[in-house]
């Protein structure tokens, strides 16, 4: 396979794969093998203390007897309280058994391995509806793909070896919980309950220690999986609004961004969604509109209020407003073909004023076409360029050309002009 048809992560496999060949790096171990090498350490070290033994050196050796003697009967208050922690340390013990197998822990790595299997297929869908920008989202797919690679087996290693010490660990506190629900309620079972409680603690804490443990060495991917998701999801969001729009986009036009926003025009205030093309601004009013006090009656109004192509933009300014700054208002400064010189749009649903004011830059000044992932059709893009802007008739303006068009009607004196 040429270089040029391999994915970003076949070729950082390949160059892995000849820089172990040639000598040139060190295999690093896997995590399996880090495991069986640490296991080996503790063996020559002297095997560490086990939970009984840990519990012996903070109790003593007092009750090593207890099951010899029944102990003393004890008076109602205490053995009422007693019965009390006896449930809760049984009802501990229970939660505890099923913690041990890291079965969550194991669950949340699988649909980890899941969600990055299906970014690709995600990520192919947004391509087939047309979204064209954000190439980034191919390229990190491909790491994602291959750190998921070189991790999964040795996550899957560390689980099972982190169970088995706890297993092994709940075997001990089963023994001391057997013994102090059999001590009934008398004084020997008192003496039992701390270091049950104790042995409980010491297993919990192991448990919170192993999930931490583990959920640190796949952090960094399961953060960036979720943003890759997030990501997807708001492309789908902005490709729906596309295709609910009233308006229609030009041959070749593509939809970069899109955010709920009211644009402030000095009077009503009217709330819809802004659109960012590769063409064009588009503001397009869509709410319920003419209601009795505000709340009754009314009806859907979907319309575009504004247009203004992307190269009359001269100047973007962002600024937040209002109580605490939380309205984040877009001020656009326009030239020649604008509908205004001036245009104020409050971005909503907690997009940022200055993150919107880059982007409307990026695509004014060409900079944005470095996110494709879908070059425009050369040929389409030849025909707009040579498309009449006039009608060869009568000399009035000719509709905007829409994608997949191939003729248009002249609105003032109804001649047809083919593309």
């Amino acid at each position: 396979m040429s270089d040029e048809n391999m994915t970003l992560a076949e070729k950082l496999r390949a160059q892995k794969a000849a820089k172990e060949a040639a000598g040139e790096v060190e295999k690093p171990m896997t995590l399996a093998e880090k495991l069986r090498a640490k296991k080996e350490a503790a063996k020559s070290e002297g095997k560490p203390m086990s939970l009984a033994e840990r519990l012996k050196a903070q109790h003593g050796d007092d009750d090593d007897d207890d099951d010899a003697t029944d102990g003393d009967e004890l008076g109602e208050e205490e053995a009422t309280e007693l019965e009390s922690a006896v449930s809760e340390a049984e009802s501990k013990f229970k939660e505890l058994i099923s913690k041990v197998k890291l079965s969550s822990l194991a669950s949340n790595i699988a649909q980890l391995g899941n969600d990055t299997t299906e970014l690709p297929s995600a990520i192919e869908a947004v391509r087939d509806r047309g979204y064209a920008y954000r190439s980034y989202l191919e390229y990190k797919v491909d790491v994602l793909e291959e750190q998921w690679k070189d991790m999964d087996e040795d996550l899957k290693a560390w689980v099972e070896n982190e169970s088995a010490e706890l297993e092994d660990e709940l075997e001990q506190v089963e023994n001391l919980v057997e013994r102090l629900t059999g001590a009934g309620v008398t004084s020997r079972a008192q003496r039992l309950l701390g270091r049950t409680q104790s042995a409980l603690e010491v297993l919990e804490e192991k448990i919170e220690a192993a999930e931490e443990h583990i959920e640190n060495q796949y952090e960094a991917i399961q953060r960036e999986v979720a943003n890759t998701k997030r990501q997807l999801t708001e492309i789908n969001w902005i490709m729906d609004m596309k295709e609910e729009a009233s308006f229609d986009f030009g041959a070749a036009e593509e939809v970069f961004l899109v955010a709920k926003a009211e644009w402030d025009d000095g009077k009503d205030k009217p709330d819809g969604l802004i659109f960012l093309t590769s063409q064009r601004l588009v503001f397009e009013q869509k709410e319920k509109t003419g209601k009795r006090f505000g709340m009754f009656g009314g009806k859907e109004t979907q319309d575009i209020l504004w247009e203004t192509p992307i190269d009359s933009v001269d100047d973007v300014e962002a600024s937040n407003k209002g109580l605490l700054g939380g309205k984040d208002m877009v001020t656009l400064k326009l030239g020649e073909g604008a509908p205004y010189a001036e245009i104020v749009v409050e971005v909503k649903g907690g997009v940022a004023s200055k993150f919107w004011a880059k982007q409307i830059k990026r695509m004014a000044t060409g900079n944005a076409d470095d996110e494709r992932a879908i070059e425009p059709d050369p040929e389409m893009i030849e025909r707009l360029k040579n498309a009449p802007t006039d009608c060869q008739v009568c000399g009035g303006g000719l509709p905007k050309i829409v994608e997949g068009q191939s003729q248009v009607e002249c609105m003032y004196c109804g001649a047809v002009v083919r593309i």
